[in-house]
C-alpha cells in the first residue's frame, strides 16, 4: 500500500535525526509481493538513496529480502519420476539433464515428484525448476496445481519428456497450451517447420505412437517444433511459452536403437538459457584455474597383485611405481584395495611385498593417499543393504574369506588399515574412491562424510568421435540426503580396452574425450583416471606414456583429485549476490574461476577487490579469483591496470597497489605466468628480475624455474 507523502516525509525526518543525532543505524523494512523481485530491487534502491539501510520482502517475512545485497539464486530445482526401487544416477535427469545446468554454472537441488512438493516461496532461491518425467503422474492434478502457484510467482520452468501431469482441458489452458482432439489414427507424421535449436545432434524423427497432441494457444509462445498428420493436423512438439517451455518425448534426448549410445535432438544450453530466461551473470566454472585447464591423475588400486608382462614379471604396484609414478612425478592420488594388499586377504603369500610397495609409493612427495575400499563392492545398493549372497549367484565384492559385507569396514576401517599400516606418520589417507559401478547411496556416502573423508568417482564420460555426443558428458556429481558425490570428470581404461578384453592400447583414445571435452566448450579437466593394471602390459603402458605426454603439452595447472574435490563443494555452494553495482561472490576459496559473458564487459581490477585478472576463453571470459570473498565490477572498455592474464600455479597472497602487484604462485612445476598492461614494469620473481619470453598483444609471458615463486611488478607511471 503506498504511504501518503506527508506521513513519508515525517517519518523520515525522525529517521534520520535518529541516525544523525544518536549514531544510531537505521533499517528500513518493506513489503511486496514475492514475484515483483525488479520492484523489490527498486525499492531498496531507493531506500539506499535516502541513506538507510533497507530490507525488503514479502509481507510474511518468509522470502529472502534485498537489502544492500541481493542475492541472486543459482540453483535449479530439478523434478524428476522416481520409481520404487531405480536410482537417480540411471534417470535421464542426472545422466542428461544436469551436466548442462552444473556447466552454465548452476546448482541442483534433485527432488522426487512420488514425494511431498517443497513449500513456501521458492522464487528467491532458484533461478528455474526443470522438470523430467517420463509419464504422467497418477497425482498429477497436484503437481501441475503446484507448478502453476510457482509460475504465478515468477518462477520459470522448463520441461523435458513429457508433462507430469495430462495436459489436456483446463490444465492445458493455464499454460497457454490446447489439447488438439485425434480421431483414429493420426498417420504418418511429418516435421512441418523446426527452430535452429533443434536437430542439435540428431535430426527429429516423429513418432505417431508417442504423439503429445498438443498446440500453442495463439500469442501464448513460439513453437520450436512442429508437427502435422496425415489430414494436416498441426502439433507444437516442443516450444517456448510465457512461462518457460517444453520439449516432449522423443524431441529431448533419445538413445539410439540396438546400441548403448543416445543423443540430444535440442540444444539443451540454449532451450535452458531462453525457457528459463536465465539472466547474464559471471558464473563458478571447474575447470580452469587463472586461465589454464585444471589436470589431476587418480588411480584405483585394481590390479595390484597382477604379474605384469615385463622383463622379470614384476607386481604391477611395481612396475606402476618405477614405469610410470618415478617416470613423470605428478601429483597423483593413488589407492589401494586392502583385501588384494593386506595379509589377512586374498593374496596372503604377496602381501609382504604389495605392502612394501604400497609404503614406497605413499612415501613419495607427489602421491596423495587414497582408499579403494576394502572388498570391492561391485554394487552398492546391495552393499548398502548388505545382501546375502544366494547359492549360486556372482558374489557383488570381492570373496574375502569370512567376509560379510559391513559400510563401515568398507570404508573406514580400510582407511584406518591405510594409515597404520601403509601411509608414512603424520601423512592423511584423504579420499575414498568408490569402486565397481561406483553408486554409493546414502549410508555409504554418510559414513564416508562422518570420517571426514572426500569423495569421488562414478559419472560416465566417455565422448569420443565413435560416440560424439553431449549424452556422453557426465555432470560434475549429485547430492543425496545433502551428501555430494563427486563424479570422475572422465571414464578409466575399462571403457576404452572392452573391459580389459583389448586393444590394451585403448587408452589412447581418451585424448579424443579431453580435446572433445575441450572444444567447442571446456567442460571437464583434463582426468587420467585409471588402474594399477594398466602398468601391466607394455601396450597399456605405451598408452600411458602417449596420454600422459599429450596432456602434459596442453600447459595445464596440476592439481590433486583431492583439489578438484573441494572445488566441487565450493561450487555447490558459492553465493551470488548484486552489490553496489558490482558483484559479491563468497565461497570457501577453493574455487578461483568465474566465467563470464564477454558481453558483460571487462573486469574492472582496480574497481573491484580480490579479483587479479581474466582470460578471454571459447565461452566468455575466465575470471581469476585472489580470495574466497570477491567483488567484481565490469567496465565497458579494457582498464590500463596491470593484471594477472594466466598461470598454471595456484595464486596466494594477492596484494595490489598503486605501486604495482605482489603475489605468490605455487605449482607442482616449473610456472609459467603472464601479465597484461606490464610493459613499463620491472617484474620480479624471488627478487631475481625476469625477462619476458614471449610478448603479445600487450601481455608478456615468463617462466620460472621453481615450482614456487613470489612475484613483485614494480612499475613506472
Amino acid at each position: 500500500m503506498e504511504v501518503p507523502a506527508n506521513d513519508r516525509e515525517w517519518l523520515l525526518g525522525q529517521l534520520r535525526r535518529v541516525r544523525d543525532e544518536f549514531g544510531v543505524p537505521v533499517l528500513a523494512i518493506d513489503y511486496l509481493p514475492p514475484q515483483a523481485r525488479g520492484q523489490m530491487r527498486e525499492t531498496a534502491a531507493r531506500i539506499r538513496a535516502l541513506g538507510i539501510e533497507p530490507w525488503v520482502t514479502d509481507g510474511q517475512v518468509s522470502t529472502l529480502g534485498i537489502g544492500r545485497r541481493e542475492v541472486v539464486p543459482r540453483r535449479i530445482l530439478m523434478l524428476y519420476d522416481g520409481s520404487p526401487g531405480a536410482l537417480l544416477i540411471n534417470h535421464p535427469a542426472l545422466r542428461f539433464g544436469a551436466m548442462p545446468i552444473q556447466h552454465m554454472g548452476y546448482a541442483i537441488d534433485f527432488h522426487d515428484l512420488r514425494k511431498p512438493l517443497p513449500t513456501g516461496p521458492l522464487a528467491a532461491r532458484y533461478a528455474g525448476i526443470v522438470s523430467w518425467a517420463e509419464a504422467p503422474l497418477a497425482h498429477g492434478r497436484q503437481v501441475a496445481d503446484w507448478l502453476q502457484r510457482q509460475i504465478d510467482q515468477g518462477l520459470r520452468v522448463a520441461i523435458f519428456g513429457n508433462f507430469p501431469f495430462a495436459a489436456e482441458g483446463r490444465l492445458a489452458q493455464r499454460l497457454g497450451l490446447k489439447s488438439v482432439p485425434v480421431s483414429g489414427s493420426a498417420g504418418r507424421l511429418t516435421v512441418l517447420s523446426q527452430d535452429a535449436m533443434m536437430a542439435f545432434e540428431a535430426a527429429p524423427q516423429a513418432d505417431p505412437r508417442s504423439l503429445e497432441p498438443l498446440q500453442l494457444a495463439d500469442g501464448q509462445g513460439r513453437s520450436l517444433l512442429k508437427l502435422a498428420d496425415a489430414r494436416g493436423q498441426t502439433f507444437d512438439a516442443a516450444a517456448l511459452t510465457r512461462w518457460g517451455g517444453y520439449v516432449l518425448d522423443p524431441f529431448a534426448a533419445i538413445d539410439l536403437p540396438n546400441t548403448e549410445q543416445s543423443r540430444w535432438i535440442i540444444d539443451p544450453f540454449a532451450f535452458l538459457q531462453q525457457a528459463l530466461a536465465l539472466p547474464e551473470l559471471p558464473l563458478p566454472d571447474t575447470t580452469t584455474e587463472n586461465g589454464h585447464r585444471l589436470m589431476f591423475i587418480h588411480i584405483d588400486g585394481d590390479g595390484y597383485p597382477s604379474r605384469a608382462a615385463l622383463p622379470g614379471t614384476p607386481l604391477a604396484g611395481e612396475a606402476l611405481l618405477t614405469q610410470v609414478l618415478q617416470r613423470y612425478r605428478l601429483p597423483t592420488t593413488m589407492s589401494v584395495i586392502e583385501g588384494e594388499v593386506a595379509p589377512d586377504g586374498l593374496y596372503p603369500a604377496l602381501s609382504p611385498a604389495m605392502e612394501a610397495i604400497a609404503r614406497r609409493t605413499f612415501a613419495l612427495p607427489y602421491i596423495e593417499i587414497a582408499s579403494h575400499t576394502y572388498s570391492h563392492p561391485f554394487d552398492w545398493s546391495r552393499a548398502e543393504l548388505a545382501t546375502p549372497k544366494k547359492k549360486g549367484e556372482e558374489s557383488y565384492h570381492l570373496e574375502i574369506p569370512g567376509y560379510e559385507m559391513n559400510l563401515e569396514r568398507e570404508i573406514v576401517g580400510s582407511v584406518d588399515y591405510i594409515r597404520k599400516n601403509l601411509a608414512p606418520p603424520g601423512k592423511p589417507v584423504r579420499i575414498m574412491l568408490w569402486s565397481g559401478d561406483a553408486a554409493p547411496q546414502a549410508r555409504a556416502l554418510r559414513i564416508a562424510e562422518d570420517a571426514g573423508l572426500l569423495n569421488m568417482n562414478g559419472g560416465n564420460t566417455i565422448i569420443t568421435r565413435s560416440f560424439p555426443s553431449l549424452t556422453a558428458v557426465s555432470p560434475l556429481g549429485y547430492a543425496i540426503d545433502g551428501i555430494f558425490q563427486t563424479f570422475a570428470p572422465v571414464m578409466n581404461e575399462n571403457v576404452y580396452t572392452n573391459l580389459w578384453h583389448g586393444p590394451f592400447y585403448g587408452f589412447e583414445r581418451v585424448i579424443e574425450t579431453f580435446q572433445m571435452t575441450e572444444s567447442p566448450r571446456r567442460l571437464k579437466p583434463i582426468d587420467i583416471y585409471y588402474h594399477t593394471f594398466s602398468a601391466s602390459k607394455r601396450a597399456s603402458l605405451n598408452a600411458l606414456y602417449k596420454v600422459y605426454d599429450w596432456s602434459l603439452a596442453q600447459s595445464p595447472n596440476l592439481i590433486h583429485a583431492s583439489d578438484f574435490i573441494r572445488k566441487a563443494l565450493d561450487f555447490e555452494t558459492m553465493v551470488l549476490a548484486r552489490e553496489d553495482g558490482g558483484w559479491r561472490i563468497r565461497g570457501n576459496g577453493e574455487l578461483r574461476t568465474l566465467r563470464a559473458p564477454v558481453s558483460m564487459g571487462y573486469p574492472d581490477r582496480r574497481a573491484s577487490s580480490g579479483v587479479a585478472g581474466y582470460l578471454v576463453g571459447k565461452e566468455g571470459n575466465y575470471i581469476h579469483l585472489a580470495t574466497g570473498d570477491t567483488l567484481l565490477r565490469f567496465a565497458g572498455s579494457p582498464s590500463g591496470a596491470v593484471y594477472l592474464a594466466d598461470a598454471d600455479a595456484r595464486l596466494t597472497d594477492w596484494q595490489s597497489s598503486e605501486a604495482g602487484l605482489r603475489f605468490s604462485l605455487k605449482g607442482h612445476q616449473a610456472i609459467e605466468f603472464s601479465l597484461a598492461n606490464a610493459s613499463h614494469c620491472s617484474v620480479l620473481a624471488n627478487g631475481r628480475k625476469l625477462i619476458p619470453w614471449k610478448s603479445s598483444g600487450g601481455v608478456q609471458s615468463f617462466r620460472v624455474r621453481d615450482a614456487a615463486g613470489t612475484i613483485e611488478t614494480r612499475c613506472r607511471d
